[in-house]
């Protein structure tokens, strides 16, 4: 089973921005946030070792399906997956990959190049059906 590292190196309002490096292979990601009980910012994966499975997933109903990795075991979540994504906002505590980091008008961070730091992602992994995810936050 391949092992991969995501490192979280900003939490910020607009979301958990993190790197990925597989081999030559640098991906950015971006996690959506939310506040918890004493109003701390968080994201639904915490830091820790998940194991993610390959599948076919939908993000909406009337949306079509894709092959993606599931991160398994997320305490209290389901459904938590890689995909496609430019802000924050296209997640529900998924994470989404990038090719690098971006503004937008309203200088809000976001990924660039999704949809095809994605497919490179994936292509990375076409032989596997199973990867061990390690997470942690720089702190």
């Amino acid at each position: 089973m391949k092992e991969i590292t995501l490192i979280r190196k900003e939490i910020s309002e607009d979301g958990y921005f993190g790197e990925i490096c597989i081999g030559k292979e640098h991906f950015f990601t971006c996690e959506r946030t939310y506040k918890d009980k004493k109003q701390n910012t968080i994201t639904k994966v915490k830091d820790g070792s998940y194991i993610c499975q390959k599948g076919m997933h939908r993000l909406k109903v009337e949306s079509p399906e894709f092959e993606t990795f599931e991160v398994k075991g997320v305490k209290g979540h389901w459904g938590i997956l890689f995909h496609v994504g430019n802000y924050p906002t296209d997640s529900d505590g998924c994470i989404l990959i990038g090719e690098g980091i971006g503004f937008t008008n309203r200088k809000t961070k976001m990924l660039t190049n999704s949809r095809k730091a994605f497919k490179r992602f994936m292509e990375i992994f076409k032989e596997e059906d199973r990867i061990r995810l390690t997470v942690y936050t720089m702190k």
